[in-house]
């Protein structure tokens, strides 16, 4: 998994003897967004790419099922509002 940011980088921290991720500064927000992941699944940052987590385990289900929780912390959206089609 990468991230990918224009203006606000975002820090990950990896904790609990990699088990977990502590995500900060999503979107420049001063909350702390920790994600325990699932059994048998661990995280590495990698050291050849920058800005890259690599989540690593036996159990694909497992680790695209920490993916998305992962994904599921950080709330964002690639809709576009659209105006409302009677003025207010």
């Amino acid at each position: 998994m990468r991230f990918v940011y224009a203006h606000f980088p975002i820090n990950a921290s990896i904790a609990n003897n990699n088990k977990s991720i502590e995500i900060r500064n999503f979107l420049g927000e001063k909350r702390v967004r920790k994600v325990d992941l699932l059994e048998g699944v661990t995280v590495v940052r990698s050291e050849k790419v920058k800005d890259e987590l690599v989540l690593d385990g036996n159990d694909i289900e497992l680790v695209s099922r920490s993916c998305a929780l992962i994904n599921q912390v950080l709330p964002f959206s690639l809709r576009i509002p659209e105006p409302h089609p009677f003025p207010i």
